[in-house]
C-alpha cells in the first residue's frame, strides 16, 4: 500500500507540475493575444490630420462594440489634445455593423460633440445604412458624405463661404 501511495503521490506531483506549466503558457499566450488585439485596434483605427481643425478616422474591418469603444477613447483623447472642430469618421472599410457597434458609433458622435467637434460619417455602405435605420438611431443631425474626397471638398467649400470674399 505504501508503494502504491508513493506512486500516486508522484503521479499527482508530476501532473500538478504539468498543469502549472500549462497555466503559465496559457497566461503568456493570453497576454500576447491581448497585446496583438491592442495593436490591431490601433492599426485599424488610425487618426489622421487632414487640414487644420479636421481629423479623419478611417475604420477598417469588422467594427465590434469593443473596437468601437477603443476607437472612441483614442479619438476623444485626440480631439481634446488637438482641439479640432470636425471629425470625419470614414466607414468605407466597414462591411457590416453590429447593433452594439452602431450604438457605440452614436455615442462617439455625441461625445465628440460634447468636446466641441462635429462628426461627419463618410463612406456609409448600403448595409451599414440599413443597420443604422433599423436601429432607429437619430442620425438626422449628423452630416454625411459619400467618400472621403467628397467630405474634404464639402469642408473646404464651407470654410471658403465662411471666410467670405477676399478683398
Amino acid at each position: 500500500i505504501l508503494a502504491t501511495n508513493q506512486r500516486l503521490e508522484q503521479a499527482v506531483q508530476e501532473r500538478t507540475a504539468e498543469l502549472q506549466t500549462a497555466m503559465r503558457e496559457t497566461a503568456s499566450a493570453l497576454t500576447t493575444q491581448q497585446d496583438l488585439v491592442q495593436t490591431l485596434n490601433r492599426v485599424s483605427s488610425p487618426i489622421i490630420p487632414v487640414i487644420p481643425g479636421v481629423l479623419a478616422m478611417p475604420l477598417i474591418g469588422q467594427l465590434t462594440a469593443e473596437r468601437a469603444k477603443f476607437a472612441t477613447q483614442e479619438l476623444l483623447q485626440r480631439i481634446e489634445k488637438s482641439r479640432v472642430d470636425l471629425v470625419l469618421l470614414d466607414l468605407t472599410g466597414v462591411p457590416v455593423l453590429e447593433p452594439s457597434a452602431a450604438q457605440a458609433l452614436r455615442h462617439t458622435v455625441t461625445a465628440s460633440y460634447l468636446l466641441g467637434a462635429r462628426t461627419m460619417l463618410v463612406g456609409i455602405t448600403p448595409e451599414v445604412a440599413q443597420m443604422l435605420v433599423a436601429l432607429d438611431l437619430d442620425m438626422h443631425t449628423i452630416d454625411t458624405a459619400a467618400d472621403l474626397q467628397s467630405a474634404i471638398a464639402q469642408v473646404l467649400r464651407s470654410r471658403m463661404r465662411k471666410a467670405g470674399p477676399l478683398g
